[in-house]
């Protein structure tokens, strides 16, 4: 049986929550229980599926969905089946006493057309007084053409994206690479040991450092443009080690960006001191770097490392702490807390015409006043 109208407030269970069992019931038998779901991520998949062309939807759910990894295949479900018609932002308001959760309104109509789907206008609305206080459902409203979460990372529903963020984005990323086309990025050591059956504790030292220790670094270590390293010591030990990664990722030129920010966007600095570091912190290497470095996981093309050659990780540090690219990075991909290698990968490098004699001043201008930054912050 299908209906005409589903509305609901599902349960709100996280995965930790739900027996093991369950969980892989669930996994086999819905298409968007991947990761760390959430209950309610199954509830809105079945309405979805009971509901009749140009049926309507209307759930009151948790924000997390729209930009956590595991709303990923729901995200692509909704844009494959429905028409966005309103998001009402309730995250500033505490919706239920008994729930922690910052919650959304989400308001879908069953659509089959691609076309239809991919011109729809998305109405976004903030309210700016809880609504059981002013009785209805107003505030700022904006709009934002549906096709454009097809275009974010992992269909992220971007609630502060609009016609206006849209064309600035949109002239950001305008003759413009990613930074993956020119640097490795990935995570530091995973340092637990399943062999010896320790913890990261276990390797890391203060005093009386032995000769083969590395210096070591965590993400509360790293400021922008500065790192604050608190005389701590690594007994890298990558035959044993969870996620050892390859002594060449550390021992050479690097950025670093802490992995968890909150909401203090993109933090970085540099890195020519040969630092260890754990999967707080995120490392970009030029590729050309890496060339000769033998590991399954690298895959880099001639083309990527003749590019590589061509610029200054200085120059790329200053453009990842700008405000401009904060601002891109929190706008278009910021999904709450982490920042992931993904992320990174994906920021906008502005591309330079080296012999255009204007835009080589300032590619070295931006250089010197990142290496300022760097001195006056030792």
């Amino acid at each position: 049986q299908k209906f005409d109208v589903i509305v609901g407030n599902p349960p709100y269970v996280n995965i930790y929550e739900i027996a093991k069992d369950k969980k892989n019931v669930y996994s086999m038998s819905f298409k968007t229980a991947y990761k760390k779901f959430d209950l309610y991520v199954l509830f809105v998949e079945r309405a979805i599926q009971l509901m009749k062309e140009n049926g309507d939807f209307g759930f009151i759910i948790p924000d997390k969905f729209m930009y956590q990894p595991y709303g990923k295949k729901l995200r692509k479900f909704i844009l494959n089946s429905c028409c966005i018609e309103k998001i009402v932002d309730l995250s500033k308001f505490k919706v239920f006493k008994e729930s922690l959760n910052t919650l959304i309104i989400l308001i879908l109509k069953k659509e089959f057309e691609k076309e239809i789907r991919d011109k729809n206008k998305i109405k976004i609305i903030t309210p700016i007084e809880p609504p059981e206080k002013t009785g209805k459902i107003d505030g700022i409203i904006n709009y934002i053409e549906q096709k454009t979460y097809y275009d974010t990372i992992d269909y992220m529903f971007r609630l502060n994206l609009n016609e206006f963020t849209v064309s600035i984005i949109e002239k950001i990323e305008k003759n413009c690479l990613k930074l993956g086309d020119i640097c490795y990025v990935n995570i530091g050591i995973v340092a637990h040991s399943k062999i010896e059956k320790k913890g990261k504790a276990a390797y890391i030292h203060k005093d009386n450092p032995e000769k083969q220790f590395k210096k070591y670094l965590e993400g509360k270590n790293i400021n922008r443009y500065s790192i604050n390293w608190d005389g701590k010591y690594l007994d890298y030990r990558p035959d044993i080690m969870f996620v050892p990664q390859f002594p060449e990722l550390f021992e050479n030129e690097k950025i670093l960006i802490c992995r968890i920010t909150g909401d203090r966007g993109l933090i970085a600095t540099f890195d020519n001191g040969d630092y260890y570091m754990n999967h707080t912190i995120n490392l970009c290497i030029l590729k050309y770097k890496l060339e000769y470095v033998k590991d399954k996981d690298l895959k880099i093309t001639k083309k990527e490392i003749e590019l590589s050659k061509q610029y200054d990780l200085k120059y790329i540090l200053g453009i990842i702490n700008s405000k401009l690219m904060n601002f891109y990075f929190k706008v278009s991909m910021s999904c709450g807390l982490d920042v992931y290698p993904k992320h990174i990968k994906n920021l906008p490098i502005r591309q330079i015409d080296f012999s255009n004699q204007e835009k080589k001043s300032k590619y070295e201008e931006l250089i010197y006043l990142a290496d300022s930054m760097l001195n006056l912050n030792k």
